[in-house]
């Protein structure tokens, strides 16, 4: 037996608002509030929260590189992934700023050299791999201040809250 047209629309027009109702559900669902609860008006909403880095991993060449192809090394390159637990890929260093220290064979004392590169810095550096968000550096050392044996580098997020995350040293040699 048809169906009257006029109630043939009816149950379409019931269906698209059913289907707007569980699609508003779902993105309200998608949503968290970012911030504090403390007073009126200071939530957003947004799809994500800002990340929050609990460690740091640190990888170099395998070697001491020549940057400027006069006699002697120069620096070294490095990469830095940050983590945050519960996440499955490195993430954005969107605030603090990462600090890598130069020693002479071991990581203790007084650093020979020191270079820090703020969250803003790290937009430049940044670029997004397979394995997620990692930070290239190309660090050149003072030639005054440089290593003789095997140069310690150490690698540190420093948060805003002043938190210090450490990287596991490497060490480099710079004999053959």
């Amino acid at each position: 037996m048809p169906v009257p047209s006029n109630q043939a629309i009816f149950n379409w027009n019931f269906s698209k608002i059913l289907l707007f109702c569980f699609t508003a559900s779902q993105i309200v669902c998608g949503c968290v509030v970012v911030g504090e609860t403390k007073s009126k008006g200071d939530n957003k909403i947004g799809l994500f929260v800002g990340s929050k880095v609990d460690s740091i991993r640190l990888f170099t060449s395998p070697s001491l590189l020549n940057f400027d192809n006069q006699e002697g090394v120069d620096g070294f390159l490095a990469k830095i992934y940050a983590i945050q637990n519960g996440t499955p890929k490195p993430v954005e260093i969107k605030d603090g700023k990462i600090e890598f220290a130069l020693f002479e064979g071991v990581v203790e004392g007084e650093p020979l050299q020191v270079w820090r590169y703020e969250a803003i810095d790290l937009k430049t550096r940044m670029s997004n791999s397979r394995i997620g968000i990692v930070y290239d550096f190309q660090i050149s050392w003072d030639s005054k201040n440089k290593p003789r044996k095997k140069a310690a580098v150490l690698a540190r997020y420093i948060a805003p809250d002043g938190r210090e995350i450490r990287a596991l040293p490497v060490v480099l040699s710079l004999e053959p």
